[in-house]
């Protein structure tokens, strides 16, 4: 909530998503839906990454790639609550550029 609200952070408390970042979630999502999931919750999200390797992925940083996919239209996102999301996917035929995000430029900017 406080980087939310504009408080600063620093490159090592490793909260800005990198494009990999994005693409391992997207992955992760992608794959559950088409197992037939459609509900997760951040835990979720956050065990099943670290069990594919990708650890570096905490709440934070995962909360901020979540109102990127929602903002940029990449998945429709329904939020039941702070930690608890309905997926499906959005088939688009362009390619979407996420250093258009108003989120990103934010975030970028209060990065020190």
């Amino acid at each position: 909530e406080d980087i939310k609200a504009g408080s600063t952070f620093t490159d090592s408390e490793n909260i800005f998503p990198e494009r990999a970042d994005f693409s391992a979630v997207y992955k992760l999502i992608q794959n559950s839906l088409h197992s037939g999931i459609d509900v997760l919750t951040h835990k979720d999200i956050i065990s099943k990454l670290g069990t594919a390797g990708n650890s570096d992925i905490g709440y934070i940083k995962l909360k901020f790639i979540i109102m990127v996919f929602k903002e940029m239209n990449l998945l429709y996102i329904d939020e039941f609550s702070d930690e608890e999301y309905r997926f499906k996917l959005h088939y688009s035929t362009t390619k979407k550029d996420l250093s258009k995000s108003s989120i990103l430029k934010r975030l970028r900017s209060q990065m020190r």
